[in-house]
């Protein structure tokens, strides 16, 4: 063992001092400095240039290498020389090789270098010029060179002033770009459209920058190893279209806080009307429209003043939430979308308000409590006073979190990475957007007259509101972690005693169904819990593995308090034709569950500029950085995107082939 442990060593050593040891070709690189006497000038601008002359396979690299690299540096030999050196990168290009990706230079180039001239007429001094050269290894290079200036005679070069024309000129307006993001390290550049193919690049001096063109060809994503809000000079990104270059700053204080703004506003109202179609807030909105037909006959005042304390309920309890995202981001917690649902004394709370809710409909408590409690139930639940129609507001907030609408996640992930008054804006504007029927009815209250007038088929929809209630204390219950057995029996219990009570056709088929469904659970509990395909665990350093190996994953990101992520689990990710589209194509399939609180989780989804689920992403060979798929999904969505990120016909027949 010690034997084969000095050869190893031996080994590892002999092949780092070949790479030092090791010799470009003779005449295979030369590098010099231009004019050997002279100047060369631009305008008022002085300059002299660094050619490179590379063979075939050599190359060096851009002020931002890559994956890997060293960009060139020059300075003078004595440091108290008074003339500034600023060294200038023409644009550069792209090289992958083994899935490393560098950006740099092969062939020929020169590297201008302006210099100030300090009214001298000649400068007669030694630069030290450090690069990296590579092919098979790569070589580091540090050497001294004479140079002699004389700014009284101005010389050409034509190389010299073809590589000046590639260097990007600062801020001269060629392009028009549209840049998005936040505090996060991610940014969204979109060049306006055109019929040119653009090419990217982008540098800062404090992070790593990776620059991927994931959608077209005028849209790119900078990836960056630090957040945005972290970093305090400007991100410097390099864009051509093959005939002009331009370098565009970008001022990170200004684009924190100015972002498209009002775009996040807009998606935070659109995303909070939409809320009210889900299924989770439908319960609590069919309530208000039900008590709202009791009053059709009465003055638009009374209907005005109920739907202004509802509204009332829905922003303070959305205030209430951005306060507590406030609070918790200061003291150095991140939360994200429903985190309340995570904590198991809001779901008893929940389960408790919600189960009286459900009772005081199916006709519970008339049967089992005095009129005196009967009463207040009542005003707290269904009449039209100020309490209950402000708690009526608060309760569909809190049912609403667990739903992440389209728009929505974008909105609060712009939020979560921003400053605490955007985080109230954005949260004001979703309650905006969820109060907007009652808006509806608060400037056009005579719109409450195409409800139809109180008679036999409110007691029926009363009950089905009751059991609509019902359902959700139920999941609520499951959330809770309380036994199936000691569910069904409460459930079974209230069940039987509101049927008594309401002798209709509707209670009559719904203890039917509840039994029956009931009985097929128990006897099939193991199948209602295993999914077409294999979701194996989500571990972040598995994934990054996986991706190495060029997989094709699907990753969703659910809670089992996420109503939008179960429609989807539903609808979507265990539907016969996606299930069989993974299967054929050995699509790995990871399921990071957020049902309690996991900060890795929550990091994951951050990388996405998400706090809230459903998140599902997809990953492959021509995606390694993952595509982000909308909150609502169909088959055809998901299938489209797993095709883009690899899937090719040589993969079919071998999968084919295998099977």
């Amino acid at each position: 063992m010690f034997f084969n442990f000095i050869f190893l060593i031996f080994l590892f050593f002999s092949n780092v001092l070949s790479a030092l040891e090791f010799k470009p070709e003779k005449n295979s690189i030369e590098v010099e400095l231009i004019p050997e006497n002279g100047i060369l000038k631009k305008g008022d601008e002085y300059f002299f240039g660094i050619k490179f002359k590379l063979e075939n396979g050599w190359k060096t690299y851009w002020k931002n290498p890559g994956d890997a690299g060293e960009p060139l540096r020059v300075n003078w030999e004595d440091e108290t020389n008074k003339s500034k050196l600023e060294l200038l990168f023409p644009f550069p290009e792209e090289f992958v090789e083994k899935e490393v990706t560098t950006i740099g230079y092969d062939d020929e180039l020169v590297f201008p270098v302006k210099i100030t001239n300090n009214n001298f007429q000649k400068i007669n001094e030694i630069v030290i010029l450090d690069y990296l050269l590579c092919r098979e290894v790569c070589i580091p290079f540090s050497e001294k060179k004479k140079i002699n200036l004389d700014f009284s005679q101005v010389v050409h070069s034509d190389s010299f002033y073809r590589s000046l024309k590639m260097v990007p000129k600062k801020s001269n307006n060629y392009f028009k770009v549209n840049v998005r993001g936040t505090a996060s390290d991610k940014l969204t550049v979109e060049i306006k459209k055109s019929n040119k193919k653009y090419k990217l690049f982008a540098f800062s001096e404090e992070t790593e920058a990776k620059v991927v063109n994931n959608r077209s060809e005028s849209e790119f994503e900078i990836y960056l190893d630090e957040k945005l809000n972290q970093l305090s000079k400007p991100i410097h990104i390099s864009i051509s279209d093959g005939e002009r270059y331009e370098e565009i700053s970008l001022k990170l204080n200004e684009l924190t806080k100015t972002q498209n703004l009002l775009m996040f506003v807009f998606f935070a109202i659109l995303g909070g009307f939409i809320l009210n179609l889900m299924p989770c807030v439908l319960p609590v909105l069919s309530l208000k429209l039900y008590s709202f037909s009791s009053i059709s006959s009465k003055t638009s005042n009374q209907i005005k003043m109920n739907c202004l304390w509802i509204i009332f309920g829905i922003i303070v309890s959305f205030l209430i939430l951005a306060f507590s995202i406030m609070i918790l981001k200061y003291f150095g917690q991140t939360v994200g979308w429903g985190f309340q649902f995570q904590n198991q004394y809001f779901l008893y709370f929940m389960t408790f308000i919600i189960l009286i809710f459900s009772l005081n409909l199916l006709g519970f408590f008339e049967i089992i409590l005095p009129n005196k409690f009967q009463n207040m139930i009542s005003n707290l639940t269904m009449r039209n006073s100020k309490a209950g129609n402000f708690l009526s507001g608060m309760f569909a907030t809190l049912l609403a979190t667990p739903c992440s609408a389209p728009f929505l996640g974008t909105a609060v992930g712009f939020s979560m990475l921003a400053s605490n008054s955007i985080i109230f804006l954005i949260f004001l504007s979703i309650s905006i957007g969820f109060c907007m029927p009652y808006l509806l009815f608060l400037l056009l209250p005579r719109t409450v007259n195409i409800i139809p007038k109180s008679g036999k088929w409110t007691i029926s929809f009363r009950y089905f509101l009751g059991i609509l209630l019902f359902l959700s204390s139920v999941w609520l219950m499951m959330l809770s972690g309380l036994n199936d057995i000691i569910i069904f029996l409460v459930s079974s219990v209230v069940v039987i005693i509101s049927n008594i009570k309401n002798r209709i056709l509707l209670s009559k088929l719904f203890v039917g169904v509840f039994f029956v469904l009931s009985t097929i659970y128990f006897l099939k509990y193991e199948n209602f819990n295993q999914d077409p395909v294999k979701w194996s665990d989500f571990n972040k350093d598995t994934l990054e593995k996986l991706i190495v190996e060029n997989n094709i994953i699907l990753v969703d990101v659910t809670a089992d308090w996420c109503v939008t992520c179960k429609v989807n689990k539903f609808t979507t990710l265990d539907s016969k034709k996606l299930t069989d589209f993974i299967k054929k194509n050995q699509i790995i399939t990871i399921r990071a569950d957020w049902t309690k609180k996991n900060e890795e989780i929550l990091n994951y989804i951050k990388e996405f500029d998400r706090f809230g689920i459903p998140v599902n992403i997809i990953y492959g060979p021509n995606h390694k950085n993952g595509i982000l798929l909308p909150e609502i999904l169909t088959s055809d969505i998901v299938i489209n995107k797993l095709n883009k990120v690899g899937i090719n016909e040589y993969q079919r027949e071998s999968t084919i082939s295998s099977n």
